[in-house]
């Protein structure tokens, strides 16, 4: 006789390892069989009794093809027999009256046990349907998962995450192919996109980027990969670019084709594109670069943008990127490490050269480049937001310069120092200065602030306006820079009240040789005085100009022709030696 049923199971399931019916054993004992070499039914597990509504009794003596005729006709015979005869695993399907398979699958393992007298079989069948039909479900859910994340959902296109994974099979080296043509892309931006949102509606912005995706897959040929990337942005894929030229007369195929009006109850709604474009020869970078290259075209601040443009990316931009990016982080690190200082450059009064003050200019002391002008950072710090912290630091150490001198007997001396609009607008930017002044001895009329013309523009209730009113109550000297170069108006200067006008070196430089030059300064100079202002001229570089600003009537005057730019070391050496020299005339002339 064989072992009991349940003992033999589950020697027989020792033997599975880690296949399917092995990660169910507990269920499998329940639903196993024990036939012996006839496949005469010797025991049958409690689970199938149940299913089958009968007893362990009334299922013993039956021959195994008995006993599966109750849950319906074999689907397949065929596989039936095989999945019965074999030791693999194998699926059962049954059919019910209409010839339709039944809702009952089962998983068949067939298991050769060890007996005392002679050989027979363990069957476990074991009903899988509703674990099939919950794969099933995880299987679409996972299908619509996959759909969400790889579709967008307002204009039907693919999205980022497939272009890049298209990307990617595009990029990737074929090493039968020698010198492959390089992958395209372009990038269109829909110009104004977040304005068209705030001013029509979110409704209208995705019907504006439905009608730009149909546009699109239509005017290209049939079978083009086209995306929405980002909110305001789609993308072209390209995997073969024959020639560049090929790839810009598509992009203006598209310029002109997307120039599109949507209706909405406010009126039509005009929309404009930019498009940028780049390539990448397989195997020379990532999906990631070649998007941002097109995107780095698309930003490229040197172009101006215009609606229907197309930007090139070329290899130059992402070096000047990178080259910014290493300014930006070396500058920001030079503020803590002390690299930023101020320069100094005279400023003489004509008619007997007296020192009267110094312009405070930047410099950056470079660990490794050296002194560093402001033409090669001020822009990226005032685009990086870093400028108010180095007008800070220019600010108090000019201040410890100036109550320096002071404390060496110049006590004549001023500093001017270079306001922006941004500092103006600071709310402590006066308390700053104040401050500074008060742990150096100095007082208001000891330190000039410059401004820029474009500064006077705007309310009379501007902060920016404010705070000059407020310095000027105080007793700063107010000094409008580069006077002649911008959009000030006459009434603008007498609103402002300042006392003094810088007039631009373009004004200066040629007023030797250029008769309308030396006209415009003359009047320039003649229109200050009238209205109480004094005149500093820039750039002044030689005798002749200065004896000439001097027969003008302008009163002072800086420049290279007077003294360069200079440390504070090299100011304090350079003031020394001018007043000696002045002493020196003084005397030879008494």
């Amino acid at each position: 006789m064989f072992e009991s049923g349940m003992a033999t199971v589950n020697r027989a399931l020792n033997e599975l390892g880690s296949d399917v019916i092995g990660a169910l054993a507990d269920a499998a004992v329940d639903q196993a069989i024990v036939l012996d070499r006839y496949d005469i039914v010797q025991w049958a597990g409690p689970g199938l009794c149940r299913r089958l509504m009968a007893s362990p009794a009334a299922l013993e003596g039956l021959h195994i093809n008995a006993l599966l005729a109750r849950f319906g006709a074999p689907a397949d015979p065929e596989a039936q027999a095989e999945a019965l005869s074999g030791g693999e695993v194998g699926m059962l399907r049954f059919l019910d009256d209409e010839r339709e398979e039944t809702a009952f699958k089962a998983v068949v393992r067939s298991i050769p046990p060890q007996s005392e007298e002679g050989r027979g079989r363990v069957i476990v069948l074991m009903d899988v349907s509703s674990i099939m039909e919950q794969l099933s479900r995880a299987e679409r859910a996972r299908e619509a998962i996959e759909q969400r994340l790889n579709i967008d959902i307002d204009t039907g296109l693919p999205n980022e995450r497939k272009m890049l994974e298209r990307l990617l099979a595009e990029l990737r080296v074929d090493d039968a192919v020698e010198g492959q043509d390089p992958v395209g892309i372009l990038l269109v931006e829909v110009m104004d996109y977040r304005q068209i949102v705030d001013l029509y509606g979110a409704d209208v912005g995705s019907e504006v980027l439905q009608e730009l995706a149909s546009t699109m897959s239509k005017a290209l040929p049939e079978g083009q990969f086209v995306a929405r990337l980002k909110e305001h942005e789609f993308g072209v894929l390209f995997p073969k670019v024959t020639s560049r030229q090929a790839l810009v007369s598509t992009a203006e195929k598209l310029t002109q084709v997307l120039s599109i009006e949507v209706p909405t109850d406010l009126g039509d709604c005009r929309v404009s594109t930019l498009i940028a474009m780049a390539e990448m020869r397989p195997g020379q970078g990532s999906p990631d670069q070649i998007l941002n290259n097109a995107r780095i075209a698309m930003g490229w601040r040197d172009l101006p943008r215009r609606a229907g443009q197309i930007r090139v990316y070329e290899p130059e931009m992402r070096a000047a990127l990178e080259a910014r990016s290493r300014t930006y982080n070396e500058l920001y690190a030079a503020l803590d490490n002390d690299e930023i200082e101020p320069f100094f450059q005279p400023q003489i009064r004509l008619n007997d050269r007296a020192v009267v003050g110094f312009e405070v200019l930047v410099r950056w002391r470079h660990p490794e480049q050296g002194l560093v002008p402001p033409g090669l950072f001020l822009e990226i710090a005032e685009e990086t937001g870093l400028l108010p912290a180095i007008d800070d630091v220019v600010m108090q150490k000019a201040m410890a310069c100036l109550g320096q001198w002071h404390g060496a007997g110049h006590t004549d001396t001023r500093i001017s120092l270079n306001c922006t609009g941004e500092s103006l607008r600071d709310p402590a930017y006066v308390d700053k200065l104040l401050m500074e002044m008060d742990r150096h001895s100095l007082e208001p009329r000891h330190v000039a602030i410059e401004i820029l013309e474009t500064v006077l523009f705007g309310d009379a209730k501007d902060t920016a306006r404010l705070t000059l009113e407020k310095l000027q109550k105080l007793g700063f000297y107010l000094e409008i820079d580069d006077f002649g170069t911008g959009q000030a108006s006459i009434s603008h200067l007498i609103n402002l009240n300042a006392d003094a006008v810088k007039l631009d070196r373009s004004l200066v430089r040629d007023i030797t040789e250029d008769r309308p030059s030396r006209l415009v300064v003359e009047a320039t100079v003649a229109l200050s005085r009238n209205l109480g202002l004094a005149t500093l001229a820039e750039g002044a570089e030689n005798e002749d100009q200065m004896t000439l600003l001097t027969e003008i009537g302008c009163e002072y005057a800086q420049g290279f022709g007077i003294a360069k730019p200079m440390s504070f070391e090299d100011t304090s050496a350079w003031l020394t030696a001018h007043l000696a020299a002045m002493h020196a005339v003084t005397a030879k002339t008494a």
